[in-house]
């Protein structure tokens, strides 16, 4: 079943899904439409009276024109997208164009296009002129349909067209990662943060205050790549009695490699070995990322394209600061999950390596401190992203990271020249407030 599952997955996050089953229903609207011409024409014709009337030459010129333009159109269009696909990937980030992929509309346009041709072609083999031996036949209700796809198809090129442009846009790219992340964070961390307050144990603080009274085994990879996902329902229906605790040890997005080390068991060696066959059922790893559960992959997305533009767009830059800030702030009133948990109340504990909130700050601000804080202009920018980030986090125990960056960016800046000295005393004033901010309400 989790086969099934990862398998309908990888096709619903797939390009071609979508126009592959848009083709397949094309062949069923053919037949339809063909039997229809064959039992109720009259009827519908007096009901329709606009429907295509011409001769079965006149039936197949219009069908072999339908075909042939739309495929023609079809390759001309996607080549310009495939060419404007590169322009965005080389000025922006290759990882930020997956929201263009993966977008419905994009992959409906598609279909529209093949389906339009496949069912010309369909129809074309019913159209027959009269002879000796058969009566001529227009399949005019199949025809007229052939039409109305054919503008749909039209309709199709003007939406595509304006969703390729739009993909040349930073402002739509940046909008579009945001919004994948913000639904990421509704969907994982949906729970608000009440009285009283903790963050959750790490797998560390976890595993250590466990009573060890079984030997720990360790299960590595057979194959190599980024952790997906981890099932938990299979984790939940797979047999671990005599398991005292079962440690799964990468994050979602890490790489592992083969022969890595990815779980640990504390219980007898012969049951760590009737587990490792369903390792790879519970740890789904993929050749590439993606946000199914994992918020960090479309923040790095946002610093990829962050990082790309600076220093020669900084509105672009400041764009992506305002949607990182805007989804840390979210996320810094929301509880993270615990990193254990025990499916029926007892019996096996599973432990988890999830981000905590220092890794999210870390992976959103860390890792652009350096590109963004060599200009004057991105470097307050950011300076009044980690003010803003202060100004709406309440929480004591996740206020002491955003200090730890505040106190790291006034040490680079110290320590560099950066435009003029009124320059760099206004952004050393935007940081001393953003720590004196963030030390009252740590106090």
């Amino acid at each position: 079943m989790s086969k099934i599952r990862k398998i309908w997955k990888q096709l619903q996050t797939s390009f071609w899904f979508v126009p592959a089953s848009i083709s397949v229903g094309i062949f069923g609207l053919a037949i339809l439409t063909l039997w229809l011409d064959h039992q109720y024409f009259e009827v519908i014709k007096s009901v329709v009276p606009w429907l295509f009337s011409g001769t079965p030459d006149a039936a197949r010129a219009m069908l072999s024109a339908i075909a042939g333009s739309i495929a023609t159109i079809a390759s001309v269009v996607y080549s310009i997208a495939i060419i404007a696909l590169q322009l965005s990937a080389s000025q922006y980030s290759p990882r930020a164009l997956r929201t263009f992929i993966q977008d419905r509309g994009n992959q409906a346009a598609l279909g529209v296009y093949v389906a339009t041709i496949i069912y010309a072609l369909l129809i074309l083999r019913g159209v027959r002129s009269q002879d000796d031996q058969v009566t001529s036949f227009v399949p005019q209700i199949s025809v007229t349909v052939a039409i109305i796809l054919a503008i749909i198809s039209l309709g199709a090129l003007v939406y595509f067209v304006n969703q390729v442009v739009k993909s040349l846009q930073a402002n739509i790219v940046v909008y579009r990662i945001h919004k994948s992340l913000i639904a990421n964070i509704n969907q994982l961390y949906p729970e608000q943060i009440g009285k009283p307050f903790h963050e959750p144990e790490t797998a560390k603080e976890i595993i250590d205050r466990q009573k060890v009274t079984k030997p720990t085994q360790s299960l590595c990879s057979n194959q190599a790549g980024f952790v997906r996902s981890i099932d938990q329902e299979v984790l939940k229906n797979t047999d671990t009695d005599g398991v005292a605790w079962f440690y799964v040890m990468p994050e979602i997005g890490q790489f592992i490699q083969h022969g890595q080390e990815i779980a640990q068991l504390c219980c007898q060696e012969g049951k760590a070995k009737n587990l490792k066959d369903k390792l790879h059922d519970i740890i789904n790893v993929e050749n590439q990322r993606t946000d199914e559960q994992d918020p960090l992959f479309p923040i790095q997305q946002l610093t990829d394209v962050a990082i790309k533009t600076t220093p020669g767009d900084p509105t672009t830059v400041s764009l992506c600061l305002d949607y990182l800030t805007d989804a840390l702030c979210l996320l810094s009133q929301r509880k993270l999950p615990d990193n254990h948990r025990r499916f029926d109340g007892k019996g096996t504990l599973h432990i988890f390596n999830r981000p905590t909130w220092e890794r999210f700050v870390a992976e959103s601000f860390g890792r652009l401190r350096h590109d963004l804080t060599s200009n004057s202009h991105t470097a307050k920018r950011y300076s009044e992203s980690l003010l803003r980030l202060v100004e709406c986090t309440s929480y004591t125990t996740r206020i002491e990271p955003i200090i730890n960056e505040i106190r790291q960016t006034q040490q680079m800046i110290q320590d560099q020249k950066l435009g003029t000295k009124q320059d760099k005393e206004a952004i050393l004033n935007i940081l001393a407030s953003a720590l004196s901010r963030a030390k009252s309400q740590k106090d």
